[in-house]
C-alpha cells in the first residue's frame, strides 16, 4: 500500500479510526480502575558504611563491589526463604518477582523496593529484607573478621570446587523420577554453596579495600514506610498505550475495510480506479426488454444518453471512430439497453447507425426493436466468410426497428447461436463484416458485446471495433471485477473509450466532454427521409437528369 493509498483510507475512514482511539483510551480507563489490582510501592534505603561507625565512609571502588555483591545477595534463595518464612502465603519465587534492588549512581546508597497489593505489607517486607541483608552481613563480619586475606581465598577455592563437583554430579543424573530426590537435594546444596561464595566474595573485598578491624558494613539508611498512592496501574500510561492499541487497530480495521469494500461509488470513484474518462453517468436503466423498457429507459436518462453521444462525437475529432463494442464486466450488468440507447440517440441526431447483438449469451436487441427476422449475425458472418463479398450483401442482414421512430437506425440481431461465440468474433470474417457494414454506408456500428470477464478468450470484439465503452454499474460491489476487466482489456490491447456509470448522480453536465447543439428540426427532418436509401435516390435522380 503506498503513501497516497494510506492518506486516502484515513481521510475516508478517519471516523472509525477516532472511534478506535476513543474506545481504546475508554478501554484502558475502565480496565485500570476496575480490572487491574492496585499495586503499591515501598522502598528502604541502605548505606555502606566502614566499620562501626557509620560516619566514616569508605572509598568509591570498594563501596561499589559491596553494593553490586548486595544486590546480587538480595535475591538469592536463603535470604528471600528468610523473608518468605515471616509472611503467610508468600513463597521465595513470589516475593522474587516482587522485589527490586537497584543502585543510586554517585552514592554509596542502594534501594530495596517491594510491590505488593497491601501498602503497610510491601513496607514490611522491604524492611525485613533490609534487616535479613544487614544481620547476614554482620554474620559474616564477625566470622571473619579475624581472617587473613590467604584464609579467606582458601575458603572460596573451596566452597568453588565444592559448587563444581555437586554440579558435575547434577549434570551426571539420569533425568528419572528415581533421581528426583537426589537433584533436589543437589540443586538446593549449590545455591547454598553459591550465596555462601557471594559472602565470601564480599568479606574479601573488604579485607582487600580496607583493614580487617573496618570491614565495610550496612546500615539502614531510610525505613521503608507505607505509600497512600499505588504505583500501578500508572492511568497516564495506560490511557496513552490504550489510546496507541486504539489507533492501530482503527487503522487496521480502516485498511481491511477499504480492501474488502468492492462498491465504487461516485463516477470521479470510478474514473480514479479505472483510468478511464467516464462519458456518461445513467440513473438506471429500465428491467423489461422490450419497446416499454425502451422507452421508458429513454425517458429516464434522456439527457444522460444525449451526452453518451456527444462525447463519442468528440472523441472521434482526433482519430475516426466507425464502431464501437459495448460492453460490461460481467453478465450481472447488462450493456443492452445502453447500447440501444446510444444507438438510438446517434440516430436521432442524424448518423446512419447500426446496432449489431453481438451478445448470444443474452441476445435481447431483436426483441427491444420489435425485430422479428431469425437472421443476423452468425449468418451475415457465414456470408462474408467468402472472399470478395460486397457490402451490399449486408442488406439482407440488417432490419429497421417496428417500435421506434428512427429511420436512421437498423437492427442486427444475433442470428442463430454458434458453438463457438469467441472464435466467430475474432475472425477473419467478422472483420469483413464490420468492413461491409462501413462501406454499406454506415457512420457508426455499436455492438452489443458480451460480458469481457465472460469468456476465457480475452480478444473478441476488441480487435474488430475502433474501441470499447465499459458498463460500469455502481450499485454492484464490483471493484475487484472492474480491475479484472481492465486487465483483459488491457491483455487484449483493447482501445478503451470510456466508462458509463449506471447508478450515477444525474448532473451529467459534469460528464460531458463538452457540448453540441443540434438543430431539432433538423433532427426531425432526417427521421422524416430514410437516410440508408436518400443518397441511392440523388443519384438515381443525377442519372437520369437531361442537365446531368
Amino acid at each position: 500500500m503506498t503513501a497516497a493509498t494510506l492518506r486516502s483510507v484515513i481521510l475516508k475512514q478517519w471516523y472509525l479510526i477516532a472511534l478506535g482511539i476513543v474506545f481504546g483510551i475508554a478501554g484502558a480507563a475502565l480496565g485500570s480502575f476496575f480490572l487491574l489490582t492496585p499495586m503499591y510501592t515501598s522502598t528502604a534505603t541502605l548505606r555502606v558504611v566502614n566499620g562501626p561507625d557509620p560516619a566514616i565512609t569508605t572509598s568509591a571502588v570498594s563501596a561499589d563491589r559491596v553494593i553490586q555483591t548486595q544486590i546480587q545477595l538480595a535475591s538469592t534463595e536463603p535470604v528471600l526463604t528468610q523473608v518468605a518464612a515471616q509472611f503467610p502465603g508468600l513463597t521465595p519465587e513470589a516475593l522474587r518477582r516482587e522485589i527490586t534492588v537497584t543502585a543510586e549512581s554517585n552514592t554509596n546508597l542502594f534501594q530495596v523496593a517491594v510491590r505488593d497489593a497491601s501498602p503497610a505489607r510491601a513496607a514490611d517486607i522491604a524492611n525485613a529484607i533490609a534487616t535479613e541483608m544487614i544481620a547476614d552481613q554482620q554474620q559474616v563480619s564477625a566470622a571473619y573478621s579475624q581472617v587473613g586475606q590467604d584464609s579467606v581465598q582458601l575458603l572460596i577455592t573451596q566452597t568453588q570446587n565444592q559448587i563444581d563437583s555437586d554440579t558435575a554430579k547434577l549434570n551426571g543424573l539420569a533425568p528419572t523420577s528415581a533421581n528426583a530426590a537426589t537433584s533436589r537435594e543437589l540443586r538446593a546444596h549449590i545455591d547454598a554453596l553459591q550465596a555462601h561464595l557471594l559472602r565470601l566474595e564480599a568479606t574479601l573485598s573488604q579485607i582487600l579495600a580496607s583493614n580487617a578491624d573496618a570491614l565495610i558494613q550496612l546500615r539502614v539508611s531510610e525505613a521503608a514506610q507505607p505509600s497512600s498512592k499505588p504505583s500501578q496501574p500508572v492511568l497516564p500510561l495506560n490511557i496513552a498505550v490504550g489510546a496507541g492499541v486504539g489507533l492501530v487497530l482503527g487503522l487496521l480495521i480502516a485498511i481491511m475495510l477499504e480492501m474488502l469494500d468492492q462498491r465504487v461509488p461516485t463516477s470521479s470513484a470510478l474514473a480514479k480506479l479505472t483510468s478511464w474518462p467516464v462519458l456518461a453517468g445513467v440513473a438506471s436503466t429500465a428491467s423489461p426488454s422490450g419497446v416499454a423498457g425502451l422507452q421508458q429507459d429513454a425517458e429516464n436518462n434522456r439527457s444522460a444518453y444525449r451526452t453518451l453521444s456527444t462525447n463519442l462525437e468528440f472523441l472521434g475529432v482526433e482519430r475516426q471512430i466507425r464502431s464501437v463494442a459495448v460492453a460490461s464486466a460481467t453478465q450481472n450488468d447488462d450493456s443492452g439497453p445502453i447500447a440501444a440507447q446510444l444507438a438510438l440517440a446517434l440516430a436521432r441526431g442524424g448518423k446512419r447507425v447500426i446496432l449489431v447483438d453481438a451478445n448470444w449469451a443474452q441476445p435481447s436487441q431483436a426483441q427491444r426493436f420489435g425485430v422479428t427476422a431469425t437472421r443476423g449475425l452468425s449468418d451475415a458472418v457465414l456470408a462474408f466468410k467468402s472472399p470478395g463479398t460486397m457490402g451490399s450483401a449486408v442488406e439482407h442482414y440488417i432490419f429497421p426497428s417496428t417500435v421506434v421512430d428512427a429511420p436512421s437506425l437498423r437492427i442486427m440481431p444475433t442470428g442463430s447461436p454458434p458453438p463457438n461465440a469467441s472464435h466467430i468474433l475474432r475472425s477473419q470474417a467478422m472483420k469483413s463484416l464490420a468492413q461491409g457494414l462501413v462501406a454499406f454506408g454506415a457512420d457508426l456500428i455499436v455492438f452489443d458485446a458480451p460480458a469481457i470477464l465472460g469468456s476465457s478468450d480475452p480478444r473478441g470484439l476488441w480487435g474488430v471495433s475502433d474501441g470499447v465503452l465499459v458498463v460500469a454499474d455502481l450499485r454492484q460491489r464490483e471493484r475487484s471485477k472492474l480491475l479484472r476487466a481492465k486487465a483483459r482489456l488491457a491483455d487484449a490491447s483493447a482501445t478503451v473509450l470510456g466508462s458509463i456509470a449506471i447508478g450515477a448522480p444525474r448532473d451529467h453536465s459534469r460528464l460531458s466532454l463538452g457540448a453540441v447543439s443540434h438543430d431539432e428540426s433538423q433532427a426531425r427532418e432526417n427521421h422524416r427521409i430514410d437516410p440508408w436509401t436518400y443518397e441511392r435516390e440523388v443519384e438515381r435522380a443525377k442519372a437520369i437528369s437531361p442537365e446531368s
